[in-house]
């Protein structure tokens, strides 16, 4: 019966932070979802939908009764562009390492990561960027925004060799270079 119950019927995605999914990702779940039965949806099955999308991190997917399916969001941000040889594309990944897209420019607003020495095969997007070095160069920029020094001297460019070293090229100083699991050597 309650199957079979119009009052249950799916009549409004509430989709929170106001916003976080495109026009025509709501209207794909709108086509998929309104004036469904609020029991016949599967919550999980609309969060792995929606996780499929490399720039949502996490989807949490709950039905509100009688007639509502509530979405919360939280997105993947761009941590820094990274080029794999001098003429290639620039690829966007987040702080996790995850491929967010490619591009034939590059964004002066974002951290540039060269890795051309990197073994790295061609990145594709919703895939890990997997270079030994990223993960520690990751941390090696959230101590160095922390640290006074950081504060005032800006990273122009970040190398990361094949042996997964790190460099920082700062715009008004020298190179710093770093051997792999510098943070646990200083602690």
């Amino acid at each position: 019966n309650l199957y079979a119950d119009s009052g249950f019927l799916i009549q409004r995605l509430e989709v929170s932070p106001e916003g976080a999914l495109s026009r025509e990702r709501m209207g794909e779940l709108e086509k998929l979802y309104l004036n469904q039965n609020l029991f016949t949806v599967s919550p999980r099955k609309v969060s792995r939908q929606l996780l499929q999308d490399p720039r949502i991190r996490e989807a949490r997917v709950t039905r509100a009764f009688p007639r509502t399916l509530k979405i919360e969001v939280l997105d993947r941000n761009t941590f820094a562009e990274v080029q794999l040889s001098a003429q290639g594309p620039y690829y966007l990944i987040a702080e996790d390492g995850i491929v967010l897209g490619a591009g034939s420019e590059r964004n002066p607003t974002l951290r540039f990561i060269e890795a051309f020495d990197s073994p790295t095969p061609p990145l594709v997007k919703g895939k890990r960027f997997n270079d030994s070095g990223f993960k520690e160069m990751v941390a090696l920029i959230r101590a160095w925004t922390r640290h006074p020094l950081g504060r005032s001297e800006k990273i122009e460019r970040i190398r990361l060799d094949h042996l997964g070293n790190v460099s920082f090229a700062l715009e008004r100083g020298p190179e710093l270079r770093f051997v792999r699991h510098t943070l646990k050597k200083l602690n």
